[in-house]
């Protein structure tokens, strides 16, 4: 079975993270990106998500987990190593109609969560179907290391001309964008710097200066 890629909006939606430790630290500090509002339940925390808790960046209900917590969540992670309660939180969730990731257990899990590569507006997602992600880190390393600052400079100029270069007559705007989504234009970001480039981006937009 192949699961579906897709990247989920939560900003000022409900996440239910049961579950305090080291684990659902980590699971909290990727949705806090996200702008999502988060819920986490258990008696005790580790000190990171206190801290959270009193900055009002998270509602942290400092009790066992019980069904009412799922109330107005959309999206439900099990960070807990109790294996008596995972597989109640799973139903629980699904009876909801809720989708629900059990950390480590596939087997409980409508959804799993990828290995990440952040480079400024670039986002990769990596998975090997919760066979191995001790495979899908190595793999996001590798992609880490090869995507310098180039790249998020460039996807930061293109967000930044969009609109302008989307103005262009057909014949131009493929020109266009054809040289500037390419390694030799990447190339000259790196090494004459962003700004150059930017300067270069408007001569073509402004049809100052042949691509």
């Amino acid at each position: 079975m192949k699961h579906y890629p897709v990247y989920l909006n939560l900003n000022d939606r409900t996440v239910l993270v049961v579950g305090a430790g080291a684990v659902a630290l980590q699971k909290i500090q990727g949705l806090l990106e996200t702008g999502a509002r988060i819920r986490v339940v258990a008696p005790e925390a580790l000190p990171e998500i206190e801290a959270l808790a009193r900055e009002g960046k998270i509602e942290w209900q400092r009790h066992p987990y019980q069904s009412s917590d799922m109330d107005e969540a959309r999206l439900v992670i099990a960070a807990t190593d109790d294996q008596e309660l995972q597989p109640r939180i799973a139903a629980e969730a699904r009876a909801r109609g809720l989708w629900v990731n059990v950390v480590d257990v596939p087997a409980l899990c409508d959804f799993i969560a990828p290995a990440i590569v952040n480079k400024g507006e670039i986002q990769i997602a990596i998975s090997t179907g919760g066979a191995s992600p001790a495979m899908a880190k190595f793999i996001r390393q590798k992609l880490d290391a090869y995507l310098g600052e180039e790249y998020q400079e460039l996807v930061a100029l293109i967000q930044r001309y969009r609109p302008d270069i989307l103005k262009l007559s057909k014949d131009r705007r493929q020109t266009v964008w054809e040289y500037i989504v390419s390694q030799r234009f990447l190339d000259e970001i790196k090494q004459e710097g962003s700004q150059n480039a930017e300067a270069r981006l408007k001569e073509w937009i402004h049809g100052k200066s042949a691509v």
